[in-house]
């Protein structure tokens, strides 16, 4: 056998092996959960958290993970709802990423980004069907937040609560959207002013200072089913997620 032959069938036998090679390494990251944005979605199901209620589910990527107990807590326990607790903003790609609280990470690890068709992975699409209230705290700074692109994923979602286009989402302006009639809502304040120490900190309040920043409200789009435009945006409140609680309050006065 001539040195030309031998050198050609190591070269295809080279060549078989390198081709099974990627073809296992393709074969193994399709088998991966990875989302749309690259994300883990082992690391997004672990922060699912189990519903005590039959209809209410919590995805709660918020430093503390309390959202579940403080919505429990005000007896919000079967509103076919979906929780969603976290930062927001809009990627390279122009489309708007969810994403955790950097206390929920290993120190150094850059935060994954998720996609609304990542949540209703997790969620599973049965319970994503059942979802008809869908209440995201994440931040909505350059608006690219898209209700369109999440009745996809929640087909039957008709009360959609986010942050206003153009504004950051703050928790105590969240918590409220989720436990008081959206009349009751009151204003949140946020200034800067040193502690006893001469350190300046932030402090909140009901009454402003100057120059204090007001927290914007969340807002609170509504849809008939079937149909991609809300037939009424207003101020987001519980009345929204438990209106029979209201209508039993009103049957009594």
């Amino acid at each position: 056998m001539s040195r030309r032959i031998q050198f050609r069938r190591i070269e295809v036998r080279v060549g078989f092996l390198t081709l099974l090679g990627v073809l296992v390494a393709l074969v193994a990251r399709g088998a991966e959960p990875i989302g749309e944005f690259g994300g883990d979605l082992h690391l997004l199901s672990s922060f699912a958290q189990t519903a005590r209620s039959p209809s209410n589910y919590y995805i709660d990527m918020w430093e503390g993970q309390t959202l579940q107990s403080i919505v429990s807590l005000h007896g919000l326990t079967n509103n076919h709802a979906l929780f969603v607790n976290c930062h927001g903003k809009r990627i390279s790609s122009g489309r708007f990423a969810f994403y955790p609280h950097q206390s929920l990470l290993k120190p150094g690890v850059a935060p994954p980004y998720y996609s609304a068709s990542d949540l209703g992975t997790v969620l599973g699409a049965a319970r994503a069907r059942n979802i008809h209230n869908l209440v995201l705290a994440a931040c909505n700074a350059e608006g690219a937040l898209s209700t369109k692109e999440l009745r996809k994923v929640f087909p039957n979602a008709t009360n959609i609560v986010h942050c206003i286009a153009g504004e950051l989402g703050y928790q105590p302006m969240y918590l409220q959207a989720i436990v008081n009639s959206s009349w009751a809502i009151k204003p949140v304040y946020e200034w800067r002013e040193k502690n006893d120490r001469g350190e300046f900190q932030y402090v909140t309040g009901h009454t402003p200072v100057d120059g204090a920043k007001r927290f914007a409200a969340y807002t609170a789009e509504l849809f008939r089913p079937g149909i991609d435009e809300p037939f009424r945006v207003q101020r987001a409140g519980r009345e929204l997620l438990d209106p029979d609680h209201f209508r039993t309050m009103a049957s009594r006065e």
